[in-house]
């Protein structure tokens, strides 16, 4: 709103400065140069005839007064139409107000209304009981209702302190045997696919990244490697503290360093972020 009044302001001050410019300006202007002009002719034909009387015979006031009145003449036609053209009248400036401005003004007892709307908020509050009877309802059980079942037995040897399973359902064990440190990749019912060997890195806990790639924290080298299981390439990131716990998520390794909580590692710039 304020934009808009301030153009009709501007557009209202142009104008004024336009009318004032062509109107009164520029006509007031050309008109005193034509009276300072007829003006010098009259004071050249006065001065002629104190001449004519000082210095001339009868004869020659004569002829020459009637040279002078025909040049008055012109002067005083000029004089009659500037005073009937309109060039002499006075100026007087009005400022019309547009009627729907006082009508605005009071007709209109406000710009608007203020009110209080309250919306629902998205934050619910739910307590552990009205849960409990919402699966009740549903017929989902409770983790308290859930029973396992055993499926089948894997026998072993070794000393694992870590597991996982991959997404296409293999199994990665972390072997700390001391002598012995490895990574075993077994199928899903147990048989052993591949080990890969760490040179006694005394891992303590494996995740997986991918279908190919493993991710398994050191306590003692103070470190993760990351483990292609296809290829059997390793490439090591330093952590801060002996590495125990650890797991993947959204490209990066969360780690549980003892005295220092957990840590975020990037795998792309290796990067440590304490949580």
């Amino acid at each position: 709103m304020n934009n808009h009044l301030n153009q009709i302001e501007n557009a209202l001050k142009t104008e004024l400065c336009e009318l004032v410019d062509d109107q009164c300006h520029n006509n007031i202007h050309m008109t005193l140069q034509e009276v300072i002009k007829e003006k010098a002719n009259i004071e050249h034909f006065q001065q002629q005839m104190v001449d004519l009387c000082k210095y001339g015979s009868d004869l020659q006031a004569f002829f020459c007064l009637r040279k002078i009145f025909a040049k008055t003449a012109s002067a005083d036609q000029y004089m009659q139409t500037l005073a009937d053209d309109g060039r002499l009248y006075r100026v007087i400036f009005t400022c019309n107000i547009v009627k729907q401005i006082p009508e605005f003004f009071s007709n209109v007892k406000s710009l608007g209304s203020i009110q209080l709307q309250k919306i629902p908020s998205q934050i619910k509050m739910e307590s552990a009981k009205d849960k409990e009877a919402q699966l009740a309802s549903l017929g989902i059980k409770s983790i308290n209702d859930i029973k396992l079942n055993l499926v089948h037995t894997i026998n072993l040897t070794g000393e694992f302190t870590g597991c996982c399973i991959l997404p296409d359902e293999k199994i990665v064990l972390c072997d700390s045997k001391y002598n012995s440190d490895c990574i075993q990749i077994l199928h899903p019912h147990g048989e052993l696919i591949s080990k890969i060997p760490t040179a006694s890195s005394y891992h303590s806990d494996v995740t997986y990244i991918d279908n190919r790639t493993v991710a398994v924290s050191s306590d003692v080298q103070q470190q993760v490697h990351i483990i292609n299981i296809d290829t059997k390439a390793m490439r090591p990131i330093p952590t801060t503290g002996s590495c125990y716990g650890i797991t993947h998520k959204e490209g990066s390794l969360l780690c549980c360093i003892q005295g220092k909580g957990i840590q975020s590692v990037n795998l792309l710039s290796e990067k440590v972020v304490r949580l």
